[in-house]
């Protein structure tokens, strides 16, 4: 078979194209369908090589891939009875926590320290997961909290992370048809709805102290939340019932005070 009949599914090669580099069978000059195919192989062969790194703050003790295992090296360490002894560098098993997340023990002169293999895959591969920085959080991109392949791993920040589309996705279809659980002390309340013109954004809103004291009345949520650094979310969340405090206060509307008075 002409190698001009791939060209005839053009949904095979685009797909073949994506994933191996944009592979171009005109530019191999092969005469056939299954050399071009095994060109295709041995170059997601090569894609997939496992490589490996040291550890940081583990150097020469261990090293991580970017496939998601971790090895021991050849070395020394102390004896559970006393004493030391050499130990053959090997491949370490991971334990999956409850959460979902691998993890593995390191050792050192005898202490040990459980770490979290996607933050070292992280870290090791930058070029692919992206640059380290303080307060960052590693996003599975597909969800899949044990796939630590560094191609499924990104750093980012803690909304980044929560915006992962597939993380979004999954957490709608678990809300779909569940109902508000009201705190026993807000059972049998009956909770307004605000849209529009009556949204929490428009609708003054007045704070007190947990005792009941007034302190201030602030034209809506967003300007009393980032006037004082707040999460707005919280205050909406008191005003509506589901919290009794935001940030330490009680928040109400000033419509429904002044309806009670």
């Amino acid at each position: 078979m002409s190698i001009a009949a791939c060209f005839t599914f053009p949904s095979l090669c685009d797909n073949i194209s994506m994933r191996l580099g944009n592979l171009d069978p005109k530019s191999l000059q092969l005469t056939s369908l299954s050399q071009f195919f095994n060109e295709c192989f041995y170059r997601s062969i090569k894609m997939t090589e496992e490589i490996w790194r040291d550890v940081e703050d583990w150097i020469g003790l261990y090293q991580v891939s970017n496939l998601g295992r971790v090895r021991s090296l050849d070395g020394v360490q102390f004896h559970e009875e006393g004493g030391l002894m050499r130990k053959k560098g090997q491949l370490i098993k991971g334990y999956k926590q409850k959460t979902g997340y691998s993890t593995c023990i390191f050792n050192r002169l005898g202490r040990k320290k459980t770490v979290l293999i996607h933050r070292l895959v992280a870290k090791a591969f930058p070029e692919i997961c992206g640059e380290w920085f303080d307060g960052c959080v590693v996003d599975h991109i597909d969800t899949i909290r044990d796939n630590n392949n560094a191609e499924n791993l990104r750093v980012c920040t803690h909304h980044e992370n929560n915006m992962n589309p597939i993380t979004r996705k999954k957490y709608s279809e678990m809300q779909k048809g569940k109902k508000k659980n009201y705190p026993a002390w807000n059972k049998g309340k009956k909770l307004p709805l605000f849209s529009g013109e009556n949204s929490g954004r428009s609708r003054p809103v007045l704070q007190y102290t947990k005792n009941g004291e007034f302190i201030k009345r602030w034209e809506n949520t967003s300007i009393a939340a980032d006037t004082n650094g707040w999460a707005r979310t919280s205050i909406t969340n008191c005003l509506s019932g589901y919290l009794r405090y935001a940030h330490g206060y009680i928040f109400k509307y000033e419509s429904e005070v002044s309806n009670v008075n």
